[in-house]
C-alpha cells in the first residue's frame, strides 16, 4: 500500500470513528435546507453537504443507516464479525467515492449498492466450510425485540424470527438477497433496483419468487 493509499485509509477511519461516536442527533448546516423548516434534511441533500465538506452531515447520515447496512450484512451472511467488517468498509468505500456521488440518484439505492457488491464480492472469495449449505444462521441475526412486549408475546415474536431467518438462509442467493432489501431494510423495489443496476420487474420477479419459496419452508416447518 503506497503512502497516499495509506493515508487516505487512515483518514477515512477517523471519519468513521467520530461518526461512531457522536451523537444520533447530531447536528448540521446545510445549505440545501432552508432554515425556517423543522423537517429532517433528506439523505441527498447531507450527501452533497459532505462533499462540500460538511463531517457533521457524514455523521447524520451514518446514524440514519448504520443499523440497517449492519442488519444487512448480519442477515445475507449470519457472522456478526464479517458483517461488522463489510459495515466498515462500505462507509469507508461512501467516503473515498463522496465526490463521485450523484444527488439526483437515490442515497438509499446508493449505498446499498455499495453493500451489495461488497457482499457479492465475499461470495466471490469466501470459502465455506464443509457441509455447510447455507450462509445464514438464525441465532447470529440482529435481536429487534418490541418494545412493551409481554414476555409470552416476545417469546412467541423471537421464536417466529429465528423461524424466518432460518428459512431466509435457504434461499439462493439473489432471492434472499431481494427479500432482505425488500421486507427487512425497507426498500421500494424501484430503490432495490436502482441499488442493484436491473429492471424494476426483474426485481420483483425474484422477490416474488423468493417469498414464494419462503412461505413453503415456513409451511413446511409447521408440519407435523
Amino acid at each position: 500500500m503506497s503512502p497516499d493509499e495509506e493515508a487516505m485509509k487512515v483518514s477515512a477511519t477517523s471519519v468513521i470513528s467520530a461518526a461512531r461516536n457522536c451523537s444520533r442527533e447530531a447536528s448540521y448546516s446545510l445549505g440545501e435546507v432552508s432554515a425556517s423548516k423543522m423537517e429532517e434534511p433528506k439523505d441527498e441533500a447531507l450527501m452533497a453537504a459532505y462533499q462540500k465538506g460538511d463531517g457533521r452531515a457524514f455523521e447524520t447520515l451514518f446514524s440514519r443507516y448504520q443499523d440497517r447496512v449492519f442488519g444487512y450484512f448480519v442477515r445475507t451472511f449470519g457472522d456478526q464479525a464479517l458483517a461488522e467488517d463489510l459495515f466498515q468498509r462500505t462507509f469507508l468505500q461512501v467516503h473515498r467515492a463522496r465526490a463521485g456521488y450523484d444527488p439526483a440518484r437515490p442515497f438509499v439505492s446508493w449505498v446499498f449498492s455499495i453493500a451489495s457488491n461488497l457482499g457479492k464480492d465475499e461470495l466471490k472469495h469466501r470459502v465455506r466450510r464443509p457441509g455447510d449449505t447455507r450462509w445464514g444462521a438464525p441465532e447470529d441475526a440482529p435481536e429487534r425485540p418490541a418494545t412493551g412486549a409481554d414476555p409470552e408475546g416476545l417469546l412467541l415474536a423471537q421464536e417466529k424470527s429465528a423461524r424466518v431467518e432460518g428459512a431466509l438462509a435457504e434461499l439462493p442467493d439473489s432471492q434472499r438477497e431481494a427479500i432482505i432489501l425488500h421486507k427487512l431494510e425497507g426498500l421500494s423495489f424501484p430503490e432495490i433496483a436502482n441499488a442493484l443496476g436491473e429492471e424494476v420487474e426483474a426485481v420483483k420477479a425474484r422477490a416474488f419468487r423468493g417469498y414464494r419459496a419462503l412461505r413453503k419452508l415456513l409451511a413446511d416447518g409447521d408440519a407435523p
